[in-house]
């Protein structure tokens, strides 16, 4: 067990604690990365989404279908055998929090993005077919099919002790730009937030209301730390 895995225990006997990295890509610094052959992507319409209703996988719910209608996600579905074995969810605007937490524990952070920047909240990949690359064939795709899009950068999170997940996307060009975590203590909430940071760079915004900046933010009335 790495020393991550054990502070990580250690502070979870004391309160419960989600702690996340976060990351960025801009498109231009895509770095072509070996992709599955064993499938082909495209763009996931709602239709094909809302026929995912009860698969055990993928966990597709009511309430899901209603926030990629509303808040206008883009879906890329893997298929094999013109069967769905994989999904990827990117949301173009504000994040809610239900969408970066870590699990039904916390109630997450949401995140305010500039436009162009797109966040990576979701990708899920069949048991049977997971370790043949095809969570990198989505996201090849997202960024290679971008210019109708008009992605520009992608941000994404991933709780901090997940190594093999964060060396395979640092490989294709993320950049780790910033941590944010959630406590519970004694039933009250805080969070900390990192600053404002520049989607491109990945470094602290110097004005930090600026229209290009992400910001992460707290939805209820909770305390929040730096």
């Amino acid at each position: 067990m790495n020393l991550k895995l054990l502070i990580y225990k250690a502070l979870n006997k004391v309160c419960r604690i989600d702690v996340t990295q976060v990351l960025s890509l801009p498109v231009s610094a895509w770095q072509k990365t070996k992709c599955s052959s064993i499938c082909t992507c495209r763009w996931l319409q709602e239709p094909e989404l809302a026929s995912l209703l009860g698969d055990p996988e993928f966990k597709v719910k009511d309430s899901f279908i209603r926030d990629f209608r509303a808040n206008g996600f883009l879906g890329v579905v893997a298929q094999v055998d013109a069967q769905p074995v994989g999904l990827l969810f990117l949301v173009p605007k504000e994040v809610a929090a239900r969408h970066n937490s870590g699990g039904t524990a916390f109630t997450g952070i949401a995140v305010d993005l500039p436009e162009g920047v797109y966040f990576l909240f979701k990708a899920i990949v069949k048991s049977s077919k997971r370790g043949q690359r095809i969570n990198a064939a989505m996201l090849q795709f997202a960024v290679n099919n971008s210019a109708e899009k008009s992605l520009k950068t992608i941000v994404t999170t991933t709780d901090w002790t997940n190594d093999s997940f964060l060396k395979s996307i640092e490989k294709i060009g993320f950049k780790r730009c910033a941590m944010a975590s959630e406590f519970v203590i004694a039933g009250k909430r805080l969070y900390q937030l990192p600053s404002p940071f520049d989607p491109v760079s990945g470094q602290a915004a110097a004005r930090a209301a600026s229209s290009d900046c992400v910001k992460f933010f707290v939805e209820s009335e909770s305390t929040a730390v730096t």
